[in-house]
């Protein structure tokens, strides 16, 4: 998410309401930082709203000096001490009170620093780097600024390269002596982005992505695969660990500081959803039409019933939508007033022929005028009145003009069938003008707020609009124009949008659960190739293909991450479409009964440790069938909440025999080896037993026949499920 500066200084100001200098010195550990309290100043810091004030992101939560575990203290680390709940640095102090103690003294004393504007002692100060620094930044007068919202040394040593041996507090001196008038805020802003842009090998971040790599304890972030795939047996958490490999992607200093917080990481992958998650399901009868882009019937929502008539239009599969996605710069976008969802529309103001007058009033006061005032406010007429003697066309636009169009929509205006002259973004709601200004067209009283973004200008618009020509009609949606689309035209093309920043994407998650149950020929057709790594937009081998459909040329953008689940037990690896096993990296995703090693069922004929059993039981599976069908941990996790002997019964009877009859093709001889239901002891319960009281197979066929047969029936037998034994049974050795 990127926001405006003056948005940033309200941020701020809101910052020094919550938090005065007289906040600080009441300052408590609990307020300071707490785990999974989001009112916390440590929070506010580095994932609430004070991210946009200069990021501190990266690294491990020791870099506020102390912290709140949930968990035990991790390994043996020299620095960091720990109590039951608490972990800090040991140059704090020898306990958890004393080191925030002296973290607390010593934000004071840098608070104190900065607002004299002392920036040689917070320099000394021996404390935390990143956060020092966001701090006096908060904390300074801002009315006689001494530090930048650019708390990393590497990116002010690149805005002075003559300079590279500077401190903090030498790197903010000389850059605020050129500072000018220029709001500080801004100034940072403009600043970090001509850092990055002297990075040539790396892609651009935002000042709110920058993380914190001169912390002590940062530690360095993987390299996650474009293209990957979690497979695994059933139950093993494929789709439940998308959550942590999106989060990954997209925000992993997130999840590294929450990573044994489940609910925080759900809340924080479900925000993300919204613009930067897309979550499909392959299945059987998935094709291309579905996943890139397909021809659609539909009926014209606008139409009366009589003009109402069969149309077919090109409808984006999901795919298709993630890469657009992927390929939008929405800080951009807002700038511009775009819409998260914005259509795109044709609209001509009077005739191509005609003088211009009005055309041009409109250019000049922003907003947009159609003509058949006569028919009066659009709020309150009927259009399909017989009376009014319009047409379809002319009833569609007034009604687009009116009703449809919304704010934040893109406006064209036309020039000539193949040109616009001006583009716009839709401002506020239609209006009726009683009385038409001088200048304007007596008709031409509908009006429409626009701010017209470009405009006397001649662009070709056929290629964006599917190499179709505009048509007359006043007014109707341009659907084969792609927003993100057009405005990188155009900026192509040599026009410049009040926003001048060079775009900035961030990473575009699409999940693919059940990624072996579609036929992947099938669903991803030509695009089987572009999803390479080497092949994608921007990269030195990258390549495209003509869409079937819209045969518009198509890319897959270098952001757009691809995440796979994959169940084994419906297809081995080894069956997998090789195009695909190419190219992706495979995760498998095994059974983990050490999970489980903590749950014990107690019972008044005696425990069982749920762990072994399922070690146990996958074991026998491996030998019978192989790895790809062992049972996964999921199934049996409800027993942390509920370790009670009923829940262990639900499971079995619901979960693992009838997987297991899935497995053996309901061999019921092999699912009692499984279980160890041939072994000797005759008196506890199996869950599997021959049918009590039925026919001898002498009495069905005979005892010629008979002895020449197997009897391959069995039951499940409800006794064995609430019998603890039963469960013994499985884990006691074979005899």
């Amino acid at each position: 998410m990127t926001v405006t500066a003056e948005q940033r200084e309200q941020i701020l100001a809101d910052f020094h309401r919550k938090w005065p200098l007289s906040a600080l010195q009441d300052l408590t550990l609990e307020q300071y930082i707490c785990l999974g309290d989001k009112s916390t100043l440590a929070y506010w810091l580095e994932f609430g709203e004070g991210r946009f004030l200069g990021s501190i992101k990266g690294g491990d939560a020791s870099k506020f000096g102390i912290y709140e575990r949930k968990n035990q203290a991790k390994g043996e680390r020299g620095f960091i001490s720990s109590d039951e709940r608490y972990s800090w640095k040991n140059k704090y102090g020898h306990t958890a009170a004393e080191a925030f103690a002296t973290i607390k003294a010593d934000i004071l004393t840098l608070v104190r620093a900065v607002q004299a504007g002392d920036t040689d002692t917070i320099e000394a100060l021996d404390f935390e780097v990143a956060l020092k620094w966001k701090l006096a930044f908060l904390y300074q007068d801002h009315d006689q600024p001494c530090v930048l919202p650019i708390y990393k040394l590497q990116a002010l040593q690149t805005l002075l390269p003559d300079n590279r041996n500077l401190t903090h507090a030498d790197a903010y001196r000389i850059l605020l002596t050129q500072r000018g008038n220029k709001p500080l805020i801004q100034y940072g802003l403009d600043l970090w982005k001509e850092s990055e842009a002297e990075k040539d090998d790396s892609p651009s971040r935002s000042l709110d992505d920058i993380t914190d790599d001169e912390s002590e304890t940062c530690v360095e972030q993987p390299v996650v695969a474009l293209n990957q795939i979690l497979y695994g047996p059933p139950g093993t958490g494929k789709t439940w660990n998308t959550v942590n490999h999106a989060l990954a992607i997209l925000d992993p200093a997130f999840l590294d500081a929450h990573r044994d917080e489940r609910h925080l990481l759900k809340a924080r992958f479900d925000e993300l959803t919204k613009d930067h998650i897309d979550f499909v399901t392959f299945h059987q009868s998935f094709s291309y039409e579905d996943f890139v882009e397909g021809i659609r019937a539909d009926i014209d929502e606008d139409a009366t019933e009589e003009d109402s008539q069969l149309k077919y239009r090109i409808e984006d599969g999901i795919f298709k939508k993630a890469c657009i996605q992927a390929r939008r710069d929405r800080s951009a976008e807002i700038t511009l007033g775009i819409d998260e969802a914005p259509r795109v529309w044709k609209l001509s103001i009077e005739e191509v022929n005609s003088s211009g007058l009005t055309r041009d009033y409109c250019f000049r006061h922003n907003e947009a005028r159609i003509g058949w005032g006569y028919v009066g406010d659009l709020r309150t007429t009927n259009v399909n009145a017989e009376e009014l003697k319009l047409g379809p066309n002319d009833r569609h636009s007034l009604t687009y003009f009116s009703q449809t169009a919304k704010e934040g929509d893109i406006i064209l205006c036309l020039a000539s069938q193949t040109d616009i002259c001006a583009m716009g973004v839709v401002t506020g709601a239609y209006f009726y003008q009683d009385t038409v200004p001088q200048g304007v067209r007596e008709d031409y009283q509908h009006v429409l707020p626009v701010n017209w973004l470009l405009k006397g200008i001649r662009y070709d618009i056929r290629k964006q609009n599917g190499d179709c020509m505009l048509r007359p009609q006043t007014m109707y949606p341009l659907r084969r124009i792609v927003p993100s689309d057009l405005l990188t035209a155009l900026r192509e093309a040599g026009f410049t949008l009040p926003e001048t920043q060079k775009p900035v994407l961030t990473p575009h998650v699409l999940i693919i659960d059940e990624i072996n149950r579609g036929n992947i020929s099938r669903i991803f057709g030509e695009l089987i190739t572009l999803i390479e790594p080497s092949k994608r937009q921007g990269q030195s081998e990258a390549l495209d293909a003509i869409l079937p459909y819209s045969k518009k040329r198509f890319s897959v953008p270098g952001n757009l991450y691809i995440i796979g689940t994959m169940n084994t037990a419906d297809r081995s690896l080894s069956g997998l479409d090789i195009a695909l096993r190419r190219r992706f990296t495979f995760i498998e995703m095994l059974p983990q009964p050490e999970l489980l090693d903590d749950v014990v069922i107690r019972h008044e004929e005696g425990d069982i440790q749920v762990g072994n059993l399922l070690r146990v039981i996958n074991q026998r599976i491996e030998v019978l069938l192989d790895r790809d069908h062992c049972l996964g941990h999921a199934w049996f996790m409800p027993l942390h909440t509920t370790p009670t002997l009923p829940m262990l019964a639900s499971i079995f009877k619901n979960q693992v025999i009838p997987l297991l009859q899935e497995y053996f093709f309901e061999d019921w001889q092999r699912i009692n080896w499984v279980l160890n239901g041939h072994h000797p002891d005759r008196i506890t319960p199996r869950f599997i037993s021959p049918p009590a009281g039925g026919p001898s197979l002498e009495k069905l066929f005979g005892k010629e026949v008979a002895a020449e047969l197997s009897d391959r029936r069995w039951q499940c037998n409800e006794a064995a499920f609430l019998c603890l034994e039963s469960y013994r049974l499985i884990l006691r050795e074979a005899e």
